[in-house]
């Protein structure tokens, strides 16, 4: 898709060229053009921040302290404890956890007004269980209403079921949330 986006960017500002003014008074065509390449690079970062290359260059750990790292000019105390070997995770689970990881890290700083999350990662009976706990102000648990602004959460609930990992939320209004994926094994 970015790839055809800059193609229509390129074509835009051919035919612009080629119009020389006339035809595109107002200048529609670099306009038309300028919004679809700065379309482009909010895509590439998107890419980015899904996956980001980290994660395949560095592992899983350094991807993880790397979001986790963003919640320190917010001081959100955190740490980051993994008691499982990483190499028995194939792509497919690393990016999912680092996804959930990501999205609750996301909800924290925005929504928990927390102080404190803590990010875990351990084998149990044939699965990663990743747990990502904070002491925040806590949320509605229920994943599947709509319009409950649980978008991001809704959508991972569903990646996950199509990896045969499961997705829970855990919170209590003024106790924190604890999001818990497992995720199988290879």
């Amino acid at each position: 898709m970015v790839q055809d986006l800059a193609g229509v960017a390129f074509s835009l500002g051919a035919a612009g060229r080629r119009t020389g003014g006339e035809g595109d008074e107002d200048g529609a065509y670099r306009e038309a053009a300028d919004q679809v390449r700065d379309a482009v690079r909010r895509l590439r970062s998107l890419l980015v921040e899904i996956y980001p290359p980290n994660l395949h260059e560095e592992g899983l750990e350094a991807a993880l302290s790397d979001l986790m790292a963003k919640l320190e000019p917010r001081q959100i105390e955190t740490s980051l404890t993994i008691a499982m070997p990483l190499e028995l995770l194939g792509p497919d689970a690393t990016a999912l956890l680092y996804r959930a990881a990501q999205e609750a890290l996301r909800n924290v700083a925005a929504h928990a007004e927390a102080t404190r999350a803590d990010v875990s990662l351990a084998e149990r009976g044939g699965r990663a269980v990743l747990e990502v706990r904070d002491d925040g102000r806590g949320v509605d648990a229920d994943l599947t209403s709509e319009g409950d602004g649980h978008f991001g959460l809704r959508a991972l609930a569903g990646l996950a079921a199509t990896m045969g990992a499961t997705l829970a939320l855990d919170s209590t209004p003024g106790g924190g949330t604890t999001l818990c994926l497992e995720v199988p094994i290879r």
